[in-house]
């Protein structure tokens, strides 16, 4: 299911805009304590994020910021290694000091930076300074909705009653559940594809969702920014909710009125369980589920969950998918591209270049077809992301996304 919100629509996550600018250079100046001896080298840590080895480019370009302070790639490729571990305050940072070096050298602003920055603050909820941004870059439905959020009590603000919300879910293509919005009731699923909260245009009208700012025009249809007063599940309540007002389409038989997007989840501690058919919220600091296998989770952009995994042997990396219907698996345009070079052939239906795919405890069968594969958003990170899984991945099991420690568990 393609909710297709804001932040998906304008970039693939605002994070497409991002590819043209990865490997551009820059420097400039800037503050940070240093520790000698200092080690550390901006290129070797930029070879290393390509590659997807995330912890070690980590540490190499911190020793490139410790030696050169001014180092701008360090520091810029340092805050997308951070925002991809959710580590966003200091992600912010250090993506605040890349744009303010160059713009001090009069070299323009880096986009890469720039973009970056705005996800670690929307990651924050940090409204005001949102605002303050999009009213610089002269976006004015999101300068609009941004500052009356700010203005309101914080966002998903949460009243807990047991601990958890635990909904149960009915069988399908993928879990649709009930919740409340400001009391009306209604069928949601989850999206990890999309944003924020997605609700559909005339349940929201009818629940009195607020509208903030102008409807804009997207690539698959209008769409309005808003808020929500009041969700209310089994064991909780939230108060002041961003949602995206769209026209949503029928999962099989089954009309939605919301989807439950990735930045909504980041709040939480989320299990879907296929097994019980249930989909259960925790809070942050609930504890950690001790049983099953924990994969590294990481979030791409704004909100792209991604986790490692191993194709025919190789590793992988895919972006998580939960709104996927009726599929586990969809290789990505750039990775056949890829194994096409790596194996100088080109797929037949008797010798495949894709053959299994292992993601933990769980083994696919992998497909070459990326015909779903969403364009520009395999390569839109800089690192090669070579695929989607989907719901059919996870049947008989149950999934909980950890964000506070960044762990995938699968039961």
């Amino acid at each position: 299911m393609n909710t297709g919100d804001r932040r998906e629509e304008t970039g693939g996550g605002r994070a497409i805009l991002l590819l043209c600018v990865l490997l551009a250079p820059g420097c400039s100046g800037g503050a940070t304590t240093q520790k000698p001896p200092a080690t550390g080298n901006a290129e070797k840590g930029q070879d290393l994020y390509l590659a997807g080895q995330f912890e070690t480019a980590e540490a190499e370009l911190r020793g490139a910021v410790q030696r050169d302070p001014k180092d701008v790639l360090a520091r810029r490729l340092l805050g997308r290694v951070l925002l991809l571990r959710n580590q966003t305050r200091e992600a912010a940072d250090q993506l605040g000091q890349a744009v303010n070096l160059t713009k001090d050298k009069h070299q323009g602003f880096d986009p890469m930076a720039m973009q970056d920055y705005v996800g670690a603050l929307y990651r924050m909820d940090d409204f005001a300074r949102l605002s303050e941004w999009y009213g610089n870059m002269h976006d004015v439905v999101l300068h609009g909705k941004y500052k009356q959020m700010s203005r309101l009590t914080p966002p998903y603000t949460a009243s807990w009653r047991g601990g958890a919300a635990s909904m149960p879910s009915e069988r399908g293509p993928v879990p649709v559940f009930e919740m409340r919005v400001n009391g009306a009731s209604g069928a949601f699923s989850i999206d990890t594809s999309a944003g924020e909260l997605v609700l559909d245009n005339k349940f929201a009208k009818s629940a009195g969702a607020k509208v903030m700012g102008s409807t804009s025009r997207t690539m698959t249809g209008a769409l309005t920014e808003g808020y929500v007063d009041m969700i209310d599940a089994p064991g909780l309540q939230l108060r002041t909710v961003p949602v995206v007002m769209r026209d949503l389409q029928p999962i099989g038989a089954r009309h939605v009125i919301g989807v439950l997007g990735a930045n909504f989840l980041m709040h939480f501690q989320t299990t879907i369980d296929f097994r019980a058919e249930r989909v259960t919220l925790r809070p942050m600091g609930a504890p950690a589920r001790e049983r099953g296998q924990a994969l590294p989770l990481y979030i791409a952009g704004d909100h792209h969950f991604i986790v490692r995994a191993e194709i025919d042997g190789k590793p992988a990396l895919l972006v998580l998918h939960t709104g996927l219907v009726g599929r586990s698996f969809v290789p990505s345009q750039a990775y056949i591209a890829q194994r096409v070079r790596e194996e100088k052939r080109l797929p037949t239906a008797e010798n495949p270049l894709l053959k299994e795919v292992r993601l933990g405890p769980v083994k696919l069968v992998a497909r070459d077809d990326p015909a779903d594969f969403p364009g520009g958003l395999d390569t839109s990170f800089g690192f090669v992301v070579a695929g989607l899984v989907g719901p059919e991945a996870f049947r008989g099991r149950a999934v909980t996304i950890d964000v506070e420690r960044m762990k995938l568990v699968m039961e």
